[in-house]
């Protein structure tokens, strides 16, 4: 178990790393259109080097790609901390985009290859819930620990990734002849529904239309609390919540194994994401925005399950995972763009709610239709040569 704690102290250190960097954009008094490049920049560095590590990750190299994006990523960090002016901060966020694809390509490569066959869906149950808490424990500390300074908060930064490099570094891993979760193919209950390898594409569109969602709040949202006066401490906790919801829904998520491969779980689990959105965009008060974002946090904690699973439980794994993280960061760039735009034509913060709850409603009817198109032409056709598999 103490292996999961690497993705929660990696995503602590993004999650935490990105918050700094935005919230002192909105203290110097920058455009948002800074924020929407860096974070632009970062995500679309994580996409194309997703598409990389998905090609070259196997049982043998993992652990190596491990050990080096854990350094690659943890001095980029603390560079990023440091430099103020935009061209600076915006290379080191390149840097760090690179290290964080790997690892988290490379963490799930890691954990299918060194774990028993029918574990899978408490692995990734485990994984989602590591990341996730670093995500929340990102956002929390973040605003407690900007005050402390750059010294302060680098010195964490690069404990936690020693921490992480040891914890990798002594793990011994099994042998590459092994049965492991990689090869095989987890199946539910006598009532659940069968693996349906089409839901691979349903959950790269999940994760797409996820990130697409999430990342204009944890963009925009700290320069516009910072903006309105709200103090740091206060600006993480919506955050904060969000990304709890998602740990604590994450851990249970194998107790619903048997509602994957079913579009009703799929419609309503997103119907109350848009309901959420909605109430924040009617009602912009800050206990709203908090309670939004929690109940936005439980349907994206299904969504971040239900997407990896499909990945990782068909065709040829490391591919799937990569498209999966390249999704991550297209869906963030989209999102972000979308946030900014949709900020800049309306002039005002709020509309970044409607702009989402549009997409997702849209995103999640296309969704319950791709498995009845899946044996039809040219769908049926296509669908070998996207997930890899024999016809």
């Amino acid at each position: 178990m103490i292996l999961y704690l690497c993705p929660l102290l990696m995503n602590w250190l993004v999650f935490f790393v990105l918050f700094a960097v935005f919230y002192a954009a909105g203290q110097r008094g920058a455009a948002i259109g800074d924020c929407t490049l860096f974070g632009i920049l970062f995500q679309v560095t994580y996409m194309f080097f997703s598409i990389l590590a998905g090609h070259l990750l196997n049982k043998d190299s993992a652990k190596r790609y491990l050990l080096m994006s854990i350094c690659a990523a943890a001095v980029s960090a603390v560079l990023c901390l440091y430099v103020s002016s935009v061209f600076m901060i915006s290379s080191f966020l390149l840097c760090l985009g690179v290290g964080t694809a790997f690892f988290f390509n490379g963490f799930q490569a890691y954990m299918r290859t060194n774990s028993d066959p029918g574990t899978l869906k408490r692995n990734i149950g485990y994984y989602n819930c590591s990341w996730s808490s670093g995500g929340a424990l990102g956002t929390i500390s973040a605003g407690l620990m900007y005050s402390l300074g750059f010294y302060g908060m680098a010195s964490v930064v690069l404990f936690s990734a020693l921490l992480m490099f040891c914890i990798i570094f002594l793990r011994k891993s099994r042998q590459s002849n092994a049965p492991s979760a990689e090869e095989h193919v987890e199946h539910g209950s006598e009532k659940a529904r069968p693996v349906n390898s089409v839901y691979v594409l349903t959950g790269w569109l999940m994760m797409f239309t996820l990130l697409f969602v999430q990342r204009p709040l944890f963009t925009f949202l700290p320069p516009l609390f910072a903006e309105q006066g709200v103090s740091s401490e206060k600006a993480s906790i919506p955050l904060f919540l969000y990304m709890a919801a998602v740990a604590m829904f994450s851990l249970v998520m194998f107790i619903f194994r048997d509602f994957l491969y079913r579009r009703t779980p799929i419609w309503s689990i997103q119907l109350c994401g848009v309901f959420a959105l909605l109430l924040i965009y009617f009602i912009p008060a800050y206990p709203v925005c908090s309670i939004g974002m929690l109940l936005i946090g439980l349907y994206s904690g299904f969504m971040f399950y239900s997407a990896i699973y499909y990945a990782s439980n068909s065709g040829a794994r490391p591919f799937n995972i990569g498209v999966n993280e390249s999704m991550v960061a297209s869906g963030s760039i989209a999102g972000i763009f979308a946030g900014d735009i949709a900020m800049r034509l309306s002039g005002s913060g709020n509309s970044i709610y409607l702009i989402c709850a549009a997409v997702l409603l849209i995103s999640f009817l296309i969704q319950i239709s791709i498995p009845s198109f899946a044996h039809k032409s040219p769908l049926k056709k296509l669908l070998p040569v996207l997930l890899r598999e024999k016809a």
